[in-house]
């Protein structure tokens, strides 16, 4: 798991996700292992395999945030916006139910906020207020920082 962790941290996605393979045969049920497999597999781009992958960590622990991030974003790339929608919100609704918004986490949940809207607008094929939702994104993130 310490050198996954290692590889993942560098950015070496195919020999951390061959290291997370060998800890999860040995504990199936590791949703950090999961999830971080799950995002090894989506960086490589094999989103589907991601995809399978968050859902079974989900299975594991429902209330870890950044698998539902990653969901969304492995699921926006496959350009399924309701089901990225739904993990953003799933992903918004942890956030507040459990009041989780120091700086980073304000970012992730402003993160999700935007996306989130962004896949009801693609899903609604509005145009005008996806370029104004844009507008509004950028606007905010410069007065946040």
């Amino acid at each position: 798991r310490i050198l996954g962790d290692k590889q993942f941290k560098s950015d070496h996605w195919k020999k951390a996700a061959k290291l997370y393979e060998k800890v999860i045969d040995y504990n199936a049920n590791s949703p950090k292992e999961m999830t971080r497999l799950g995002y090894c597999y989506f960086k490589t781009g094999d989103v589907k395999k991601a995809i399978a992958t968050f859902k079974k960590s989900i299975q594991i622990d429902s209330t870890k945030l950044k698998t539902y991030r990653w969901l969304g974003d492995a699921f926006l790339q496959e350009e399924d916006f309701l089901n990225a929608g739904k993990a953003y919100q799933k992903l918004i609704s942890l956030y507040r139910a459990h009041h989780l918004l120091d700086k980073t986490d304000a970012d992730d949940y402003m993160y999700a906020l935007d996306k989130s809207v962004f896949c009801e607008l693609k899903l609604k094929n509005d145009s005008l207020a996806l370029r104004q939702l844009h507008s509004f994104a950028s606007a905010l993130r410069m007065k946040i920082q």
